[in-house]
């Protein structure tokens, strides 16, 4: 049990600092950090859908289009107030060191060893942060110009595609939202660290 457990947790953290190491990258050198995995849902085959049904899956194919983009808007937002945090704890790491600098002894030695820790989450921490707001998303559209060009009947037709793109939406924010999740992590880590610094110089 233990050692399902211990396999699952390094499963995961592989997987999510695979995702930050796609995510800085992308930021650094341009592109799009596209999902690895496939969304294991499938459009069923609509040809016995009637027009009521076909209605029903493009409104709620909206729906959950407009839901996705808000979950992407919140992460790209709250991305934003944290590379805000992030800009402002460098700054901190950047005036305390003049402070350690000032200690003298083995508690100096120890104390900007922490600080050089702690300055090197919080740089990663940024690089994520801006990433999470910078790096481009894959996400698709419903364009209505594309719609004219769909072979009748064209309800049939619409509520496919709605059935493609939330599929390939779900992925996108859910990608997102975990980066978040995962500079916001770093960032608290750099801080806590952070202080433990300023505690050694007190």
């Amino acid at each position: 049990m233990r050692a399902t457990f211990k396999r699952k947790l390094r499963k995961d953290w592989q997987h999510e600092t695979g995702i930050m190491r796609a995510f800085v990258w992308a930021l650094l050198i341009g592109g799009e950090v596209l999902p690895k995995h496939e969304n294991p849902n499938q459009p069923g085959d609509l040809s016995e859908f009637d027009d009521e049904s076909l209605r029903l899956i493009v409104e709620e194919g909206r729906s959950q289009v407009d839901r996705q983009s808000d979950r992407f808007r919140h992460a790209t937002d709250r991305g934003q107030v944290l590379l805000t945090v992030d800009l402002a704890l460098l700054g901190f790491l950047a005036a305390l060191l003049h402070h350690l600098l000032q200690i003298g002894g083995q508690r100096e030695t120890i104390a900007v060893a922490v600080w050089v820790l702690s300055g090197i989450l919080a740089i990663i921490g940024t690089a994520a942060a801006a990433a999470v707001v910078v790096v481009k998303a894959s996400f698709g559209v419903i364009d209505a110009t594309r719609v004219t060009t769909f072979p009748p009947p064209v309800l049939r037709c619409l509520a496919s595609e709605y059935a493609r793109t939330v599929r390939d939406g779900e992925l996108t924010a859910d990608l997102r939202v975990t980066m978040f999740r995962q500079a916001a992590r770093v960032t608290v880590v750099a801080a806590i660290v952070a202080a433990i610094a300023f505690g050694l110089s007190a």
